[in-house]
């Protein structure tokens, strides 16, 4: 069965049409549709029962960077959220305490780390994502890294990963330095973002 809605030119139309089977029920389908319009951009979302809504298609976007040179192995403390011209987020938010970041909501996080790096003479720097599942125990997931033979250069590495944030009271993440020998350096900036972190929520866990 389908519903045709005639257009205002001859001719057109919009066709809404039932599926030929409901299988494997059998049974109606009821689609209960939301009372006032969403927003530009928004999208229609069930909540699994048939009742519609208007969601932002992305719901968190936020961005994070290191606010001063990391010079030795260990977690990353010195960050503050994108101040810089024209910034802005989407969302609550992530926030952070001693350099552990908490997310906001559950969901699918896609969180990609972009660490800028001057090594020093015959040296690797890493920038390391850490996870934690029960807000204790922290295991390497991920890592950026860069290396050097001779003399002193910068250079930049970036890393992704997926997480599946099922509780926001356990499920946490912290970027730590690594294998920094004498002289070199995870760089950071106040005035520029050079080491940053950027979090994405992408869907419901």
């Amino acid at each position: 069965m389908s519903i045709k809605l005639k257009g205002t030119t001859a001719g057109s139309a919009v066709i809404l049409a039932a599926p030929a089977d409901t299988s494997p029920t059998g049974t109606e389908k009821t689609f209960t549709l939301p009372t006032q319009d969403g927003s530009a951009g928004q999208v229609l979302a069930t909540n699994g029962s048939g009742v519609l809504s208007f969601v932002n298609a992305i719901t968190e976007v936020d961005l994070w960077y290191l606010t001063a040179d990391k010079t030795s192995d260990g977690d990353l403390t010195s960050l503050s959220r994108n101040d810089h011209e024209g910034n802005t987020q989407i969302g609550t938010g992530m926030s952070v305490s001693s350099g552990v970041f908490t997310f906001p909501n559950t969901g699918k996080w896609l969180i990609i780390c972009k660490g800028h790096f001057s090594i020093n003479g015959a040296d690797n720097a890493v920038l390391d994502v850490h996870v934690t599942l029960d807000n204790s125990t922290y295991n390497k997931v991920v890592g950026a890294s860069d290396s050097n033979t001779t003399g002193v250069r910068t250079g930049a590495d970036a890393a992704f990963y997926l997480l599946d944030v099922t509780d926001t009271s356990q499920v946490k993440v912290k970027f730590v330095a690594a294998s920094l020998g004498s002289g070199s350096q995870v760089n950071g900036h106040t005035s520029f973002m050079e080491t940053h972190f950027m979090f994405i929520r992408l869907g419901d866990t």
